[in-house]
């Protein structure tokens, strides 16, 4: 056994050869790199090595994944958690790949290797290790984020998600963020973009569910002139226009099929090819998913695919439902309102109450709606909320929304909303929560100049 020691800060690597496949310009390439490289001959071996030294990362060469492998990969998983285990086999399909991946594998790769690709795994892997080691020590300069970040909340859950957020960002591995609606994904995306050692660099978003899937692998990938119908000229997709940063995918869930594979290809060696293309084009990019589906039972209904859940999840949190943590309610209001509206009696203890389905965002949009309705400039009184806020905090039912009281709308509320909105009726009636027949009505009745 061959290991080497070395100083704390340098990137080690454990390299164990069980099947004499070698590589033996790779690990000088490691060593030319200033990697410390430590080998050995068997996996029951490397074993030893890691509960006597730190490794960042484990290279295990193997002639194929099999059940006793499994077993001695998940040990040496366990003995250092912090280390990541790539694994370089001669031949491994998805099932296989998927099994050492429930087991604590970050990566398998099929031989041949090309020693550049080798180095650029290993080093991606070693900077997510470096963070799984200091997982526990305080962020760079010893602050929290909590004073610093545009994460409002001094719950617990809160605070978990801003050391999460710390704690992956510097890292250049995927990340998966599941989550409600409206809680605040895309946020969390951003806050880990200027966190990160590419933050200088550009953070490029795309919503799948907002694209046609047949225009989403263009948009992804870019596509080469004439390659279909419109393509009038040549584009570069978003991974070519997020190189050197950050890639943040928004309803990842609402991915096909055959799409999946091919980001899988992309995260996997960080190659792409525009739509139409015959060349492959290489692009570093730190991919930032999210979802508000769980993507683990996508997995088992068959409509997501396992490898990729699993190389996209490297990194992953669930972020919490609005109504998991309404002890930070009253610092959401306060900001959205801002300090020239308060809340009248009342009316901080619905806002608790309510089980927010849409977690923040409707939040925010409840307190706009009930700002442009108030009856008293400046305060949100309680028969200003929306009726299903009010009537989940046990008080009497308010007649304005759905099944609306027309009588409850006052000539002053209606006039105000329809100014607001620049006398377009259609605007105003969904604010108000009533059809636009109503709303005529209303207006004749109050004799508006805007009626009609």
């Amino acid at each position: 056994m061959n290991v080497l020691a070395f100083e704390r800060d340098a990137i080690a690597v454990l390299w164990v050869d069980t099947d004499g496949w070698g590589a033996a310009a790779a690990k000088r390439c490691l060593g030319d790199c200033g990697y410390h490289v430590g080998e050995v001959e068997s996996v029951t071996a490397a074993l030893q090595a890691a509960r006597s030294q730190r490794f960042d990362v484990a290279v295990v060469g193997l002639p194929r994944i099999d059940q006793h492998s499994l077993e001695l990969l998940g040990r040496l998983h366990a003995t250092a958690k912090s280390m990541r285990v790539l694994v370089v086999v001669d031949e491994a399909t998805v099932a296989t790949a998927v099994s050492a991946m429930k087991v604590g594998v970050s990566d398998v790769l099929v031989k041949p290797v090309g020693d550049g690709d080798l180095e650029r795994v290993i080093q991606a892997s070693a900077e997510d290790a470096k963070v799984s080691s200091c997982a526990a020590d305080p962020p760079s300069g010893g602050a929290s984020r909590a004073g610093r970040s545009s994460i409002l909340g001094t719950s617990v859950a809160i605070g978990t998600v801003l050391q999460w957020i710390d704690r992956v960002a510097p890292s250049a591995m995927p990340v998966l963020i599941e989550g409600e609606s409206g809680t605040g994904k895309e946020l969390v995306a951003r806050e880990i973009h200027a966190a990160s050692r590419v933050a200088d660099q550009p953070m490029v978003a795309i919503n799948c569910a907002a694209v046609p899937a047949s225009l989403l692998e263009s948009e992804l990938f870019g596509h080469e002139q004439g390659s279909f119908t419109g393509a009038i000229a040549s584009k570069r997709g978003l991974f070519e226009m997020a190189d050197g940063g950050t890639l943040f995918i928004d309803e990842f869930g609402e991915l096909a099929g055959g799409l999946q594979a091919k980001l899988l290809r992309a995260i996997e060696d960080g190659r792409i090819r525009r739509v139409g293309a015959t060349e492959e084009r290489q692009v570093r990019v730190r991919l930032v998913a999210a979802t508000n589906k769980t993507l683990s039972d996508e997995v088992r209904a068959g409509r997501f695919r396992e490898d990729l859940f699993y190389r996209i999840n490297v990194l992953g949190i669930r972020l919490p439902s609005l109504r998991e943590h309404p002890e930070d309610i009253g610092l959401l209001v306060k900001h959205f309102l801002g300090d020239s509206w308060t809340l009248g009696e009342g009316v901080l203890k619905a806002l608790q109450q309510y089980a927010w389905p849409g977690n923040v965002r409707q939040l925010c949009n409840a307190l706009e709606r009930s700002k442009v309705l108030a009856a008293q400039p400046g305060i949100i009184a309680i028969e200003d909320l929306p009726r299903e806020i009010v009537t989940a905090g046990g008080e009497p039912p308010l007649e304005i929304g759905g099944n609306v009281d027309l009588e409850t709308l006052n000539r002053v509320h209606v006039l105000k909303v329809l100014k607001q909105h620049r006398g377009n009726k259609a605007k105003t009636s969904r604010v108000l929560g009533i059809n636009r027949r109503s709303l005529y009505r209303l207006l004749e009745k109050f004799g508006s100049k805007h009626g009609g």
